[in-house]
């Protein structure tokens, strides 16, 4: 090792050179920076390639071809000093070599770029290999959240994502940007689904997310309409089109039991047996037949859509694509978003035309089924079974998260007899 009176026995030269053996088809050579300590030598090449002819090893600077062609000014410019610079890094590290006793082959190392691992590319392999072909719903939401770390890059100015870095600050980057776009669930979910794709493609073995602070989530309570106004929705005669058959799929799903849009809109006529007065479907994807019996409101809302010979197969209504259950998996999910989004824009227009809040979707059915039901029996079982939950315990945190008013009401009423 090198000790601070040894300063004087070090000699260091650095060099450029074009390596004129190493060029490519096109006849363009790598710049090379060749260093030597005290007669040891190394090369470092850079990731500069220009043509011979504009090479001076004389002045070791790029220039620009005598006709004008070849590199533009600028650019040579830029090349030129981004080889001052690195000549520079290298001049100053004398005083290190001199004190920690480097050698040339250490420094070599050191400046060499080490290899980049790219977070954002690998995840397009990860989605099409392990997910395309399991959940449909898991591989649509880690394709959302792919999508959301390739726009924040995008506004880096970066087309990769670069782990090194990453793990040192870009994570807190971007989980700031990232609630920014989405809620706090949606932030959680979205740093579960990365770690769980960067594992799966070897790039990362734990979370680069632990210990970032999220801002608190405000849970929002569970909208649903009051009986008046699920009267005026249900009873309207004015509405037509996207709204009349929005509003209808709204009807029949709280009259399924407060069953899910989606559902509904899968029902076909043999699902419907208008004698025994009862319609059978699958109220959960892989879930059990659900039995359900048709009162009059619910059997008015099935008959405008009866034509005189309905086929078992066909759907009830007219939302989904008539082929809509002998499509692929892929396919039939799509067809279904674009369904509930039908419904979403249809009840809206409905509730704008009635003059109802604006901030009802189709699911509120559920909730307004679950709120008539407890208020109407008391029996906290009897709405889990009707909502098909497994649990009382999961059906009370859904009717507490509806009735905060009503709790802030009877708690009122206590103070006031105090």
């Amino acid at each position: 090792m090198f000790t601070h009176s040894e300063f004087t026995h070090t000699i260091m030269d650095v060099k450029l050179w074009l390596k004129r053996h190493k060029a490519n088809k096109a006849g363009r050579a790598p710049i090379s920076i060749r260093l030597t300590i005290d007669g040891k030598r190394a090369e470092i090449s850079s990731k500069i390639r220009i043509a011979p002819d504009q090479w001076d090893q004389d002045a070791e600077k790029v220039i620009p071809l005598p006709a004008g062609g070849g590199l533009s000014i600028k650019t040579i410019n830029l090349y030129n000093e981004d080889l001052e610079i690195q000549v520079a890094k290298l001049k100053l590290l004398k005083t290190k070599i001199d004190y920690d006793g480097l050698t040339v082959q250490d420094v070599v190392k050191a400046l060499k770029p080490r290899p980049v691992v790219d977070l954002l590319a690998p995840l397009d392999v990860v989605l099409r290999e392990h997910y395309a072909q399991a959940n449909r719903g898991t591989f649509n939401n880690f394709s959302r959240v792919r999508d959301l770390l390739a726009t924040w890059a995008q506004l880096q100015k970066q087309r990769s994502i670069n782990r090194e870095h990453f793990l040192k600050e870009g994570a807190t980057q971007f989980a700031t940007w990232l609630q920014t776009q989405v809620g706090i669930p949606s932030v959680r979910n979205a740093f579960i689904a990365l770690t769980a794709m960067w594992r799966r493609a070897g790039l990362l073995s734990s979370s680069p997310f632990t210990g970032i602070k999220l801002g608190r989530h405000q849970k929002k309570a569970k909208a649903s309409l009051s009986r008046e106004q699920f009267y005026t929705l249900r009873d309207a005669d004015e509405l037509t089109g996207r709204a009349h058959h929005a509003r209808n799929a709204y009807v029949a799903a709280f009259y399924l039991h407060g069953s899910r849009i989606s559902a509904v809109l899968r029902l076909r006529w043999r699902d419907y047996d208008e004698q025994a007065g009862v319609v059978t479907y699958q109220a959960m994807k892989g879930g059990p037949l659900k039995k359900v019996a048709v009162g009059e409101q619910l059997r008015r809302v099935l008959e405008q859509y009866r034509p005189e010979q309905p086929a078992p197969e066909q759907l009830i209504f007219p939302i989904l694509q008539s082929d809509f259950h002998q499509l692929a998996q892929d396919p039939r999910h799509k067809a279904q978003q674009r369904g509930v989004t039908y419904c979403n824009q249809g009840l809206a227009a409905a509730c704008k035309k009635l003059g109802l809040p604006a901030n009802f979707t189709p699911h509120t059915a559920r909730h307004t089924m679950a709120r008539m039901s407890i208020e109407k029996t008391k029996d906290i079982r009897a709405v889990q079974h009707i909502l098909g939950h497994s649990n009382p315990r999961q059906t009370e945190v859904y009717i507490r998260e509806m009735l905060t008013e009503e709790i802030d009401v009877a708690a009122a009423s206590v103070y006031d007899d105090l």
